[in-house]
């Protein structure tokens, strides 16, 4: 419904938001403070503050716009810009705005700027830095009801939004039990208990961890061999073409894995029979990729490879990419192309990227902040098994990146990583539990996203039937509108005259602003004066013993003041003394 098709109820007025508020922008401090200290010790408040009541600059308050509680807030620049808050105490941030509005019931005028936001920020103005239309605030048709009816809608407001609070809070907490419990099954998984039934009715059919890591050291061999013979096949081919190109890596031969060490294995915990610890080096092939020289165009321009860095790790999986590069790159650096199905890693990134796990369902390249992990056909079976592990195993990668200036992950801390390996056939019974009851899990979280999607839905309905007539009845008994419209002109009228008062006397709070001898004399026309203005318009104003102290010093010791007589009334001047 627009605007013009709105019936509000005949007793209210309707107004322009513009002529029943006074604005004013924030301004950035001279001084700011990291700190509070005797001198900087008035919050800023920009919009950290405004919005998560976080303080972390102060200033003295020099250039500064001041609000307090009684004002409404806005963030009129930025991405956020539309958004409103209740006021602070403190020096108005640059990005932000402060409303009063005259007359009128401040958590109505609160409510009805909430109401607003979405389309406020729909429509804000600039690209580069968006900014608040004041041609679209200021010409909100501004719906004015009694003052005893905007105190009932508020309360009616606050009511429901109580309820609808209590309910959202009901479904964050479910919400948060369910991340839990998905917690609680992967710890299950890994310690056994999960698959524990299953494992006891299967005991005789299984491959112990043992014999599996025997099997994977041989088909590493074999793989070897196999690759080697390609190689050399490669280099002949390459020799043919008369050695166009760069000559073809040779594959290298498996290292001989060191045993797990004892102290190693005292420190963990202990696993079923037939489990055994084992690193992740010692059941996947571990590699990174590279960054090809972002100044060479030909390594990007027009690329067809998929190139994958951190950031695309938020996602349980990796089906396409954003990035790309060459042909070109992929001939002459180090990138490597990884295959469908490798397990990638971040070892450093924004947020909370450090540490998660993806699975790559695309060939692909990646750069040198993700750690690669490559099943190749012997290794097919832990390759999911793995993947749960890495998520299970999220917050001690973060913890292990924890540390130094630089907290990220390292290739020899993913190689190392122990895992709790299971029975083969085991492994893939896990991988069904986990599934199974994650499936369940993510039924039940959007069902939660979806009841608090309507929940904001709700409120927003509410805003909208309260500045429309239709959350509360009228009373008759209350006063006319008119009486209110009455009351908030003089209010404005008053408002005006004391801010005219108060630019008024600007220039002489800007002097009492403590100004040396020397300051008054530069801001002073011809930089002379006499005595009695000088001192008027100093620091020492309140102090004329500390007045003629600071002039004879200046005078007689500094020299940086000159006093003169004019022989014409025989009155004594002051002037710069490097005013000839």
């Amino acid at each position: 419904m627009n605007k013009e098709e709105i019936e509000f109820p005949k007793h209210w007025e309707i107004v322009l938001l513009g002529d029943f508020v006074h604005s004013e922008k924030g301004k950035k401090p001279k001084n700011l403070c990291e700190r509070m200290s005797d001198e900087c010790n008035i919050p800023y408040i920009d919009i950290k503050a405004f919005e998560k009541n976080i303080v972390d600059k102060y200033t003295d308050g020099e250039n500064s716009r001041l609000c307090n509680e009684d004002d409404i807030l806005i963030v009129w620049d930025g991405s956020r810009s539309g958004l409103v808050g209740k006021g602070k105490n403190g020096a108005l941030g640059s990005t932000l705005a402060r409303l009063n509005f005259f007359g009128i019931n401040n958590d109505y005028a609160y409510y009805f700027m909430k109401s607003k936001y979405l389309e406020i920020n729909s429509r804000a103005k600039g690209a580069a830095t968006p900014h608040v239309d004041p041609e679209l605030l200021w010409n909100y048709q501004f719906p004015l009801p009694p003052i005893e009816e905007q105190n009932r809608i508020v309360a009616k407001i606050e009511a429901l939004f109580s309820e609808l609070d209590n309910s959202i809070e009901s479904l964050n907490k479910a919400k948060l039990k369910l991340a839990l419990y998905r917690q609680s099954v992967l710890k299950s998984a890994f310690e056994g208990e999960l698959t524990k039934a299953w494992r006891e009715a299967h005991q005789d059919e299984l491959e112990d961890a043992e014999t599996l890591l025997e099997r994977i050291k041989k088909e590493r061999e074999t793989a070897y061999e196999k690759s080697l013979d390609e190689w050399k096949e490669a280099v002949k081919v390459w020799e043919e073409n008369g050695k166009d190109g760069k000559k073809p890596a040779k594959p290298r031969k498996p290292k001989e894995l060191a045993p797990l060490r004892e102290e190693d294995l005292k420190e963990l915990p202990v696993l079923p029979d037939g489990w055994k610890w084992a690193r992740i080096i010692d059941i996947s092939h571990v590699e990174t990729g590279a960054t090809p020289l972002k100044k060479k165009r030909e390594y990007y321009q027009n690329g067809t490879i998929p190139w994958v860095t951190s950031g695309a790790l938020n996602n349980w999986t990796i089906r396409e990419a954003t990035d790309f590069i060459t042909e070109l790159a992929l001939k002459e650096t180090n990138v490597k192309l990884f295959p469908e199905h490798t397990l990638l890693v971040a070892m450093y990134g924004e947020g909370k990227t450090r540490g998660k796990c993806s699975e790559l369902l695309i060939e692909a390249t990646t750069n040198q902040a993700i750690a690669a992990l490559i099943q190749k056909g012997y290794e097919e079976i832990t390759r999911y098994y793995l993947k749960w592990f890495m998520q299970k195993n999220y917050s001690e990668l973060r913890r292990l990146a924890s540390g130094g200036a630089q907290p990220n992950l390292n290739l020899d801390i993913i190689k190392n990583t122990f895992v709790p390996l299971a029975f083969a056939q085991e492994q893939t019974q896990i991988v069904k539990e986990i599934e199974s009851r994650f499936s369940e899990v993510e039924i039940s979280e959007k069902s939660i996203d979806s009841e608090l999607k309507k929940a904001e839905q709700l409120r927003q309905s509410i805003l909208n039937d309260a500045f429309e007539g239709k959350l509360i009845s009228r009373d008759p008994n209350d006063e006319p509108v008119s009486e209110l419209l009455n009351r908030i002109q003089k209010e404005k009228e008053q408002y005006e005259l004391k801010q005219k008062e108060k630019k008024n006397n600007g220039r002489r709070n800007k002097v009492t602003k403590k100004l040396s001898l020397v300051e008054v004399l530069q801001e002073s026309k011809d930089h002379i004066l006499n005595a009695k203005e000088l001192w008027q318009r100093s620091k020492y104003q309140d102090n004329i013993e500390a007045f003629y102290a600071a002039l004879k010093q200046s005078v007689e010791v500094d020299k940086t003041i000159v006093e003169m007589k004019n022989t014409d009334n025989n009155e004594s001047y002051l002037r710069l003394a490097n005013e000839d």
